[in-house]
């Protein structure tokens, strides 16, 4: 087992960026409660937000030689994340997200007809779905690489 203390004589040089998970369609796993918080953003308008972690299963369309040079891609967290503002002149805004994170409970199988959007929440850990995932560069440093969503689907 390799602990803090064991890493604390590595030098900086030998400190690398590890490869961002790679492109492709993953199944996943729900793997806990959504997390609910809000924000302020730099114009100051207060966001509520969900966050849903994605815990990928296995990989299912994805390039092999990346995949090698990845590892083992069992249990990687993926995040999706849906906004709501709460400005009153944003209400198309709201609808749109909130029509998004329907589409995603009902994918998972979690959201069916006469449910309350709560209960549907409070039933997606634990579900299952496929996950298409997309990379975004860090927009003030061009070396660093994230995983993200880019789209969710139901289980095939």
């Amino acid at each position: 087992m390799t602990r803090f203390a064991d890493m604390l004589d590595r030098k900086a040089e030998d400190i690398k960026q590890p490869p961002a998970l790679p492109l492709g369609l993953y199944s996943f796993q729900v793997a806990a409660i959504p997390v609910q918080d809000d924000f302020t953003s730099k114009d100051g308008i207060l966001f509520d937000r969900i966050n849903f972690r994605l815990a990928v299963t296995a990989p299912v369309e994805v390039d092999e030689d990346e995949l090698a040079n990845y590892g083992n891609v069992a249990g990687v967290s993926l995040y999706h994340t849906f906004m709501f503002s709460t400005a009153e002149e944003d209400e198309q805004k709201r609808e749109g997200s909130l029509n998004r994170l329907k589409r995603f409970l009902t994918d998972l199988g979690c959201f069916e007809e006469g449910m309350s959007l709560g209960d549907a929440i409070a039933a997606c850990p634990g579900t299952h779905g496929n996950v298409e995932v997309d990379h975004r560069i860090n927009p003030n440093d061009d070396e660093q690489v994230f995983a993200q969503v880019r789209r969710t689907y139901p289980l095939e």
